[in-house]
């Protein structure tokens, strides 16, 4: 576990490195992690990039849901909150891209019409630049970071 002030990605590569130099001063393996999950701050993706390489970033789903539902009750009709919501959380649960990408597209379809501002924000966010926030993105890894989140914020009081 690692404590600091700023959350840059200068202060990430930091953390990561010394990680990665304890491991080899207690003759342990490396540390090679085959994915990072975390909400969508740059900086702790682009440290964990320049340290362990290109690997898969899963986009924790709590903050993924968190971010998604705002923007739903800002641009949504009222009526149409409830059943977008209901979609999005079914998208979740694709098993494996192929599965993830074909209900991505009967979503899109289905909602393009009724709501094209919110789809357009959603294509671009959540399908394209942080489009990892499905269940098979990590099988057998947790969904979401939230016990390290409660953790940081009982630190941060």
């Amino acid at each position: 576990m690692a404590i600091c002030s700023n959350e840059t990605t200068q202060d990430f590569r930091f953390i990561f490195r010394a990680l990665q130099k304890g491991m080899k001063k207690l003759n342990l393996e490396e540390i090679d992690p085959d994915f990072l999950i975390a909400a969508d701050a740059d900086a702790i993706r682009n440290a964990f990039q320049d340290v362990f390489g290109e690997k898969k970033m899963v986009m924790c789903w709590a903050h993924m849901r968190r971010n998604v539902v705002k923007k739903i009750e800002s641009m949504v009709k009222k009526s149409e909150q409830e059943d977008l919501v209901n979609d999005v959380e079914s998208l979740q649960l694709a098993q494996d891209e192929r599965i993830f990408i074909k209900a991505s597209n009967l979503f899109v379809k289905k909602w393009s019409k009724k709501e094209p501002n919110f789809i357009q924000y959603f294509q671009n966010e959540w399908l394209t630049t942080h489009n990892a926030w499905y269940e098979g993105v990590g099988h057998f890894a947790p969904s979401t970071n939230n016990a390290l989140e409660a953790i940081n914020n009982v630190i941060k009081k």
